[in-house]
């Protein structure tokens, strides 16, 4: 199956050269190039006096042809560049700015540049497949696009509106870039995924005006992996996903909303999530409250900040905790949106054979956090964004306060 999903760039350019001057030479014609360009600086200081630093430019050029007897193809240029001697290269390998890729340690602190999408696509009636290098935007699968480029995966999916008011989606998806791209490249996360990949069933259904309801199952079509002639057990085997938001007939913009996450485990106790957010509309003023509780075991995500509470969206494996927050969002002036959030999250004892620390005083998730985030459009096609964020670790937990602060400059056209 990967190497379909590996061969399609080179299907797509076969095919566009022997149909020059068809019908499908026109539709490459018909094509439109679009460009998301950043300059991103980032800076993350930690109390232990260590600290994160890049300055980079980079950002996506994406080519997607025009329609052919329903089949288009599209391709993608990722990239992020550290800008001059501005900042230090090695201060901004863990800015997922630049490489930082597990499986090639060699690449740490490399430029990152790739064909982040190559794909081919059919669309007929109400159903549409896709196949190749693509972004995903499910509840577990996302695109995490908080950096100068998004998080994509080499999958295949079939989408599907032929029921009234639903959305299904199936897919199967076998490699990804890591957040933000950081990898550098495509690559199979076997030791966590398992041999075979990814398959996930996708659903979504507002047949009540009022009511959203959507859910994901993704499972591992392997249960363990090999590496050097070694069979080992990768640690969860599914992830489950779901969550409802009914709108109140009073009041603006007024909801109440919950969810429920979870992992199945190989060899540990399985884990659950619920969660539950409510909000209202003052004016201009748009106020939500939001909760989140882990029960169990660490609750592990794969590329997605579905939980209410998770301001964070590289954080990962949230351990048996309980978090209250309330999220303020405003837009002052025609094109400056601003917000604020803070969340308080307290870790729960839980039992060694979990596989996590069952002593109480020695937990990571003890924290607050609070969010400032504000974006200002000068035009259609350029914008600001500011970000700071200020994460106070408890005096128990095992990791150090830090504060961040993220300014991007962004052109769209």
């Amino acid at each position: 199956m990967k190497k379909i999903i590996l061969s399609v760039a080179a299907v797509m350019t076969m095919v566009s050269v022997s149909s020059a001057g068809d019908d499908f030479g026109a539709s490459l014609k018909a094509g439109k190039f679009s460009v998301d360009a950043r300059l991103f600086y980032f800076n993350r200081d930690f109390d232990s006096g260590s600290s994160l630093e890049a300055l980079t430019a980079g950002g996506i050029l994406k080519y997607v042809s025009g329609d052919f007897k329903g089949f288009k193809v599209g391709t993608a240029l990722y990239s992020s560049n550290l800008v001059g001697d501005t900042t230090n290269r090695d201060r901004g390998i863990g800015s997922a700015l630049l490489q930082k890729n597990p499986y090639n340690t060699s690449s740490y602190g490399d430029n990152i540049n790739f064909v982040g999408e190559a794909f081919l696509q059919y669309n007929f009636k109400k159903n549409m497949i896709k196949i190749g290098r693509q972004q995903l935007s499910t509840p577990i699968f996302n695109s995490n696009d908080v950096r100068d480029v998004p998080t994509s995966y080499e999958a295949v999916i079939l989408r599907s509106k032929c029921v009234a008011n639903t959305m299904i989606e199936a897919g199967y998806v076998v490699s990804q870039t890591g957040f933000g791209s950081s990898y550098g490249d495509f690559e199979k996360v076997e030791n966590k995924w398992g041999d075979n990949g990814l398959a996930y069933l996708y659903v979504t259904n507002n047949s009540i005006k009022e009511l959203k309801v959507r859910a994901q199952y993704v499972k591992a079509l392997s249960d363990d992996f090999e590496v050097g002639g070694v069979t080992s057990d990768i640690l969860v085997t599914d992830y489950k996903y779901a969550d409802i938001k009914y709108s109140l007939p009073f009041g603006s913009k007024t909801f109440v909303s919950a969810q429920f996450l979870g992992n199945d485990y190989n060899n540990q106790d399985d884990s659950m999530v619920v969660g539950a957010k409510a909000g209202t509309s003052f004016g201009i003023v748009n106020v939500a409250a939001v909760y989140n509780q882990v029960f169990d075991n660490a609750y592990k995500k794969i590329a997605s900040s579905s939980m209410y509470t998770d301001w964070q969206q590289g954080y990962n494996n949230f351990g048996p905790s309980h978090a209250y927050g309330v999220i303020v969002s405003a837009k002052p002036m025609k094109d400056l949106k601003v917000m604020a959030r803070f969340v308080d999250i307290t870790g729960d004892d839980y039992s060694s054979d979990a596989g996590a620390n069952s002593n109480k005083e020695n937990l990571k998730d003890n924290f607050s956090e609070t969010n400032f985030d504000a974006t200002y459009a000068f035009n259609d096609w350029s914008s600001l964004r500011l970000r700071y964020s200020i994460k106070d670790q408890d005096s128990k937990s095992t990791l150090v306060d830090r504060n961040d602060f993220r300014a991007i400059y962004r052109i769209q056209f």
